[in-house]
């Protein structure tokens, strides 16, 4: 997605309620990959190469939360995911994908 600060402002002025999901570009893993490899990491969760990648956009679950506070999106639920399990300890540092549900 090109422009995702103008389609969720739209998608919160269409409809009361919106999911948002995105993998954790910041996860473990992924910062393993950066520190030891020297690469753009590849994971389960974030499966392409740099250059074949459809993510135009990379970002953590911190970065997420603290963009919703500064435009005062309520975060009115939220689950982290890793491996099919939900991750309840550090999701910022441990959940490859982060899941949202939001509201004006």
């Amino acid at each position: 997605m090109k422009k995702p600060d103008l389609a969720l402002k739209e998608a919160l002025r269409v409809g009361k309620k919106v999911i948002v999901g995105f993998p954790n570009f910041v996860q473990a893993s992924a910062r393993f990959q950066i520190f030891f490899k020297g690469r753009v990491p590849v994971t389960k969760a974030l499966p392409y190469e740099w250059y074949d990648t459809p993510n135009l956009h990379f970002l953590g679950i911190a970065d997420f939360k603290d963009y919703c506070k500064k435009r005062n999106i309520r975060i009115e639920d939220a689950d982290f995911i890793r491996k099919n399990n939900k991750v309840r300890l550090l999701p910022n540092l441990f959940a490859e994908i982060g899941l949202f549900l939001l509201s004006k």
